[in-house]
């Protein structure tokens, strides 16, 4: 385990001509690390990361190579108030890349390190160099651990590492299902994953435009002039496409017409793929130990729209969907039974259980109210339980699209925690049969 990793933070208050005082206080994590045999936790599995002695669960973003070219450009203020926004959205990591590594390598908060991406080769070299220079430092080797593409969607190859080696790594792997895999397929994304030691998720995404109004009024004169949201056009740096099936899921199973639409289903589809994704992860709590989202905000206009926050910071639907995801104790759903069936979750990052806590859940359509309920339920700690299942087929049976509100409220009826999402059931109904043949 990483130990006694602080930083000394000065701060001096000065007139045009003298020092006025001075004040040093010490701050920065005591000590990260993981479970492993060598270092087991009763009731831990191996794996699970260790903050200052407590469990923690990695909820992050990836800002690469966004917080790179504020910090070059010297732009403080875009630099934090990125981080701002990212701790607002309920981050509480960043993963970032070798050019900023490079400048706070010894940051205290500098507490996982990775060498490569999206490849596999035996790291066990690199994993004992690393431990003969900083036995306690923990590594991530690859950053989306794969043999091939086929593979990398579910689970990571593994390493063949000697025990000792394992004490100080961790595997990862990338999901982008929703988007390079099982594109539109929404009904595939969320899936609960059996217990094993824990791995991390290094990227998961999908791509969205920005708003119309970041392109007309902040998109540099090469980009300009930028067509009316209704002509029948895409703009930027985009892998969005007019007729793609993600455009019909994220305008609701209807084909977008122009930009304005455009936007529209191409955020909602982007939103969509997070809560999915994350919703999966956050329910596995036995084998995820962590995510990053890829990735957070954008340095150049459409530079790389997979962001969540685009360049003039303006948040796109699927940030607010990530802050929900996000949250330490959120109340989760998911749909099963090909729209058949909503099961309400209650998930726990915590160390600690909350008892008697109460859910309520509202399921609305055109502002009309079609189910409602509320039942008390515990939350074990550091773990994820399944509250209700509640049967769709009467009641909801020809909506095409929902809104699912869920509250969470402790033993003594204090709100602790919202979630909301507008759901398109057509798409877990009809499932391929939605889209139009060509």
């Amino acid at each position: 385990m990483a130990t006694c990793r602080r930083a000394r933070l000065s701060v001096v208050v000065e007139t045009d001509s003298s020092m006025v005082d001075v004040r040093d206080s010490l701050l920065g994590y005591r000590s990260f690390g993981i479970v492993t045999p060598a270092m087991a936790r009763p009731g831990l599995r191996e794996g699970i990361f260790l903050l200052n002695g407590q469990p923690v669960f990695l909820r992050g973003a990836d800002v690469s190579p966004s917080l790179n070219a504020f910090w070059y450009w010297r732009q403080q203020d875009k630099l934090l108030d990125a981080v701002l926004m990212a701790k607002a959205a309920n981050f509480n990591a960043i993963r970032a890349c070798t050019t900023l590594a490079r400048a706070c390598y010894n940051n205290p908060g500098v507490v996982l390190l990775s060498v490569a991406s999206e490849t596999h080769f035996d790291p066990r070299g690199i994993v004992e160099a690393v431990r003969a220079v900083d036995p306690e430092r923990i590594l991530i080797p690859i950053s989306g651990n794969m043999k091939d593409w086929g593979t990398a969607y579910d689970q990571p190859p593994g390493y063949s590492l000697p025990p000792e080696c394992w004490n100080n790594v961790i595997d990862d792997f990338h999901c982008y299902y929703g988007w390079y895999s099982a594109k539109a397929q929404i009904w595939k994304f969320s899936r609960r994953r059996q217990p094993a030691r824990l791995v991390t998720v290094g990227e998961f995404g999908a791509e969205a435009l920005d708003a119309y109004t970041t392109m007309a009024q902040h998109y540099p004169p090469h980009f300009q002039p930028t067509p009316p949201s209704t002509a029948d056009a895409l703009w930027g740096h985009v892998q969005v496409q007019k007729a793609d099936p993600r455009q019909i899921i994220g305008f609701r199973g209807q084909r977008p017409i122009n930009l304005g639409q455009y936007i529209e289903a191409s955020q909602s589809y982007q939103a969509d793929v997070l809560a999915e994704l994350a919703t999966g992860f956050r329910l596995s709590p036995r084998y995820i130990g962590g995510y990053f989202q890829f990735h957070f905000i954008d340095a150049l206009p459409a530079h790389w729209p997979k962001s969540v926050v685009s360049h003039d910071f303006r948040p796109k639907k699927g940030y607010f969907e990530m802050a929900q995801v996000n949250q330490p104790v959120a109340p989760l759903f998911q749909i099963v039974g090909q729209g058949k069936a909503l099961e309400i979750w209650l998930a726990n990052d915590l160390p600690n259980a909350l008892a008697d806590c109460r859910m309520t859940w509202t399921i609305k359509a055109e502002g009309k109210t079609l189910v409602q309920g509320e039942k008390r339920a515990d939350a074990p700690p550091l773990d994820a339980a399944l509250i209700e299942t509640i049967n769709l087929s009467d009641t909801v049976q020809d909506v095409p699209v929902v809104t699912i509100s869920l509250a969470l409220a402790d033993a003594k009826s204090k709100l602790l925690s919202r979630y909301q999402r507008e759901v398109f059931l057509n798409a877990w109904r009809l499932q391929d049969a939605l889209f139009p043949k060509r």
